[in-house]
């Protein structure tokens, strides 16, 4: 069975692929330095983080992300932001962080922004305990990518 999913996954990757190529996608830059690769694209894409869609003739790649600035209460009563250094890929590569942006992780269907936000602080960052979210705006952004 594990070789017919892979099977069909390769086969799924391949049309991806081309549909990228057929776009004008350069993806010979793909999954060097700190860009991703074409593998990771089809995971947010079969997992329902991202979908690829044609929008007036360009292909255009829509997800839903929530982003949180982070903050802790130190003991001392010391207000700490918390910030993402960097970000390790499997193969070693590392895509640094800018310290200006906030936390953000990709939503997945039908997920609740505040559930979001809390498996990004557990599941990405490791922390524990009870989170305070505050809703405080919405946006929806634009990236040329």
């Amino acid at each position: 069975m594990e070789n017919e999913t892979n099977f069909v996954e390769n086969d799924h990757l391949q049309e991806l692929r081309k549909q990228l190529e057929q776009a004008g996608v350069d993806i010979s830059i793909w999954g060097k330095g700190s860009a991703k690769t074409v593998e990771h694209l089809y995971k947010e894409i079969a997992s329902g983080e991202s979908i690829l869609q044609m929008i007036d003739g360009k292909l255009e790649l829509l997800r839903r992300v929530v982003s949180a600035n982070v903050y802790y209460i130190a003991k001392d009563g010391k207000k700490l932001r918390l910030q993402e250094d960097k970000q390790i890929f499997k193969d070693g590569r590392i895509r640094h962080r800018n310290f200006d942006n906030p936390i953000a992780e990709k939503m997945k269907p039908d997920e609740d922004p505040k559930d979001a936000m809390i498996r990004c602080l557990q599941e990405e960052l490791g922390l524990v305990g009870n989170f305070d979210i505050k809703i405080v705006g919405t946006d929806q952004p634009r990236y040329e990518s």
